[in-house]
């Protein structure tokens, strides 16, 4: 599905053309593992016939959409803003330790600093 969504931009999880033949079920399956490990950016959507539905957009049809230009922020600092707010949303609750590249070890720990190797 990952494919399908970077070649089309945005997937309707309704439109079964969109979806390529797939159950909604099944696609309903594969966006919340895309969704949990955020290599898709998902949207709720509610349809004119009250559904709820989700769509799922490519981080490139975002970029263009929001005529994003690249920064200079490296990875880690990215991740450790990411945790950070995370942690100033839910103080007190062990979310940071659900984001995907925390290791299942580390889930208490506190955001802050990355130190580099060897020092």
């Amino acid at each position: 599905m990952l494919e399908r969504v970077n070649r089309i931009g945005v997937l309707d999880l309704q439109d079964p053309a969109s979806r390529g033949g797939v159950t909604l079920g099944s696609a309903g399956d594969a966006a919340r593992e895309l969704e949990r490990r955020l290599l898709v950016v998902s949207h709720e959507v509610h349809t004119p016939m009250g559904l709820h539905t989700k769509t799922l957009e490519s981080w490139a049809a975002w970029k263009r959409r929001h005529r994003a230009q690249p920064g200079r922020m490296r990875e880690p600092q990215a991740r450790d803003i990411i945790e950070r707010v995370v942690a100033e949303l839910a103080p007190g609750s062990r979310l940071v330790g659900k984001l995907p590249w925390t290791p299942s070890g580390a889930r208490d720990r506190k955001p802050g600093p990355r130190r580099r190797a060897g020092r």
